[in-house]
């Protein structure tokens, strides 16, 4: 949830397909 907290760690996340794959798995 820190993602929610700082809006630029969300940018971080979607430039990396790593948090997005965990993300995909997850769902």
């Amino acid at each position: 949830m820190r993602d929610a907290s700082r809006p630029e760690v969300q940018r971080v996340g979607e430039a990396r397909p790593q948090d997005d794959s965990e993300e995909a798995i997850s769902n």
